[in-house]
C-alpha cells in the first residue's frame, strides 16, 4: 500500500510536466502569431513533437496552405527562439 505522499508527489511532477510543455507550446505559437506578418493571426496552435517536427495548426485549409509558402521564413523566425525543426507539418485546426 503507498503513503497517500507518494502519491500525490507523483501527479504534481506530473502536472509540472504538462505545464511546461504548455508554457513551450503557448511561447512558440504567441511568437509565430505575432512575426508571421500576413497570416499570423491564423494560427491556433504551433509544437514541437518529439521528433522535432514543428506542427502548425491553422483555422483552415487555406491557412496551411499559404503558411507552406512561408516555409523559410518561419524557420527563420523559430531560430531566433533557438529552435531547429527537421520539419514542419501544417494541420487545420477541428474542433471536438
Amino acid at each position: 500500500m503507498k503513503h497517500i505522499s507518494e502519491i500525490i508527489g507523483k501527479g504534481f511532477k506530473k502536472i509540472d510536466n504538462f505545464s511546461d510543455f504548455l508554457k513551450d507550446k503557448t511561447l512558440l505559437a504567441k511568437y509565430l502569431q505575432k512575426n508571421i506578418k500576413t497570416y499570423g493571426k491564423f494560427i491556433v496552435a504551433a509544437y514541437l513533437d518529439e521528433n522535432k517536427t514543428l506542427i502548425i495548426e491553422t483555422q483552415s485549409n487555406e491557412i496551411s496552405a499559404r503558411l507552406r509558402y512561408e516555409d523559410t521564413n518561419i524557420r527563420k523566425i523559430c531560430r531566433n527562439l533557438d529552435i531547429n525543426p527537421k520539419k514542419i507539418k501544417y494541420r487545420t485546426f477541428t474542433k471536438s
